[in-house]
């Protein structure tokens, strides 16, 4: 339950070139809030600005390369035709910390009872319940329309955060419906909520052996698709199917953009995970790096860091400013 009606102002920082070029929005974690995350992503010291990133299956260490001639010594020298905008949580009451007030981007529990603390596992989409998470992402989805008419297009804007806020804006990427696609999204020690139940229905769109009727309805309604002439058709509706399950279980309304209206623009995904963190396992972000090409968000850089518990460490930091440094230039080719 909100306890907060209404989503506070964000904190905004301005380019510091004064050049307003790109919006990075970066949402801070459960029981955070914007002054404290903006605080520790802005001081944290980089000695040097980071090369450019590429994929790891190229071979480049990220975080330990920095150009030779670099200058910039925190996140925001290391983006600086950049405004950066950090949302404040509303305070709601949290189920799994006995319903404390604390701010959050939504309120999740789990009907398992073995799913009772705060940790997102293997099996975090067992009985998965969420409050609110719908109102963020339309919240979000608000701030990301704002600025992408300021810049002339939603591919001058990114959008990212850290363990739950890297939740919802994984999720609120997905849902976008504007004529551009977001310019990246970045998940830090983050998870994809609802992946397990969204990846069924590529894995088996038409498996129905009457073990749950409920589920078979659901399915016999999009069985047109397998009639379809246009070899695309059937993953189209696939996902368009999954997406709409998606806006229905966060109760956020339909997509507003036809179907075979395609968006502008690619969204590029950057996830990094310290290998240590033992609230958001490792594996979890990991797994959605195989669902998102299932979407058409086939651009995704997995990174992982050693002896890095459930935290933002400088090398991930450096890379998180390297990777939407290189999406923002190739977008302004």
């Amino acid at each position: 339950m909100a306890i907060e009606n209404a989503f506070s102002q964000p904190l905004v920082f301005a380019p510091l070139s004064g050049h307003h070029k790109h919006t990075v929005i970066l949402l801070h974690g459960r029981g955070f809030n914007a002054d404290v995350f903006s605080s520790q992503i802005l001081t944290t010291q980089m000695s040097k600005l980071p090369l450019p990133i590429q994929n790891c299956d190229q071979g480049l260490e990220l975080g330990s390369q920095y150009a030779s001639t670099g200058l910039a010594t925190n996140f925001r020298e290391a983006l600086p035709d950049t405004k950066l905008i950090f949302p404040w949580g509303r305070k709601q009451r949290a189920t799994v910390y006995k319903r404390s007030i604390i701010r959050q981007w939504f309120d999740d529990w789990h009907l398992s009872p073995n799913m009772t603390t705060d940790v997102a596992d293997l099996r975090y989409d067992e009985g998965l319940q969420t409050t609110a998470l719908g109102e963020t992402v339309a919240f979000l989805h608000t701030l990301i329309a704002k600025e992408a008419e300021l810049l002339g297009g939603a591919q001058k804007v990114a959008l990212g955060g850290f363990s739950q806020g890297g939740a919802a804006s994984l999720v609120a990427a997905l849902l976008w419906s504007g004529e551009e696609q977001l310019a990246a999204v970045v998940g830090m020690s983050a998870w994809l909520p609802y992946q397990k139940q969204m990846m069924e229905h590529f894995d088996s769109p038409s498996s129905c052996d009457g073990a749950n009727s409920l589920d078979c309805d659901e399915l016999d309604l999009f069985e047109q698709s397998s009639l379809a002439d246009d070899s695309g058709s059937d993953h189209t509706s696939t996902v368009t199917t999954s997406l709409d399950w998606l806006r229905e279980e966060i109760e956020m309304p339909a997509c507003g953009r036809p179907v075979s209206q395609q968006p502008k623009g690619t969204t590029s995904v950057l996830l990094c995970h310290g290998k240590q963190d033992q609230q958001v396992y490792a594996e979890c972000g990991r797994q959605a790096t195989e669902v998102f090409p299932r979407f058409g968000l086939e651009d995704v850089v997995w990174r992982t860091y050693e002896d890095v518990e459930h935290e933002i460490s400088v090398n991930m930091l450096c890379d998180v400013a390297t990777f939407l440094r290189t999406k923002f230039e190739s977008t302004n080719r």
